[in-house]
């Protein structure tokens, strides 16, 4: 009998491996995708370091947020095109859309943009979250709860590339668009601009710390520096714990 969840595994890794080939051309850079994440993190990731390999299990949850990213692509190319049909040359619509910042060696593909009478930016970007996540966001429970600031510093990454390459200089509008991937349940909220300079913040200060620390990032112990990890999470869940001195027993003190 045909093993279907092999044969699906195995396509899973083929695409996987397509991008991976895809973003070879940016070996050496920052993804935008990384923003806020630990220092020790991204020293790893910009060198090239192998990390643990996820399980399949992980591998098609990515998948599912791949494909969702496809839909929305798809979407909007396709209304782009009915509105230009009609003549309203007045929005432009961008998808996965490449930035380049190479003033802090990133780059990254925003998910979407509209730009309306040459003046007005909106740039978006698609979160899928788990339940938990989900309830963690909006639930009223957990409304006083301290949130990631990793998906609105990836955000304001997105506005510094568009701002540069655009020369933008009038207010931006930044917006995340969350999907429940338990339910499909769908919500828009708004992101103050302050994270545009948060994340450009951000990507100086590591730069500065990765340029004067150099190598010898390796055998910094994790919660011995600002910044390695910057969230108390990220050593749990990082690929890269077994080989970071200290990272694999991190503990919150």
């Amino acid at each position: 009998m045909l093993n279907i969840e092999t044969i699906l595994d195995l396509h899973i890794v083929d695409e996987n491996n397509k991008r991976d080939e895809y973003y070879e051309q940016f070996k050496g850079k920052h993804s935008a995708s990384s923003a806020g994440y630990c220092y020790k993190k991204q020293y790893y990731q910009l060198h090239g370091y192998e990390g643990e390999p996820m399980d399949k299990r992980v591998k098609r949850l990515l998948r599912l947020g791949t494909l969702l990213h496809k839909d929305l692509e798809e979407s909007l190319n396709k209304y782009a095109k009915n509105i230009k049909e009609k003549g309203a040359e007045s929005v432009q619509i961008f998808t996965e859309h490449l930035i380049e910042i190479p003033s802090l060696n990133v780059v990254g593909h925003l998910d979407y943009m509209f730009i309306i009478d040459d003046r007005e930016y909106w740039v978006g970007d698609l979160k899928s979250l788990n339940d938990w996540s989900w309830k963690l966001k909006f639930g009223k429970k957990f409304a006083n709860k301290k949130q990631s600031p990793h998906y609105y510093l990836q955000l304001g990454t997105y506005c510094l590339g568009v701002q540069q390459q655009f020369h933008v200089k009038e207010p931006m509008m930044l917006d995340l668009l969350w999907y429940n991937k338990n339910d499909s349940n769908i919500k828009n909220s708004s992101v103050d601009p302050m994270w545009i300079h948060r994340a450009q913040a951000y990507w100086i200060d590591l730069n500065d710390f990765l340029l004067e620390v150099g190598d010898d990032i390796l055998d910094v112990e994790a919660t011995t520096a600002i910044g390695i990890p910057m969230m108390d999470w990220e050593c749990k869940y990082c690929q890269f714990n077994k080989i970071c001195k200290g990272g694999m027993n991190w503990k919150k003190k």
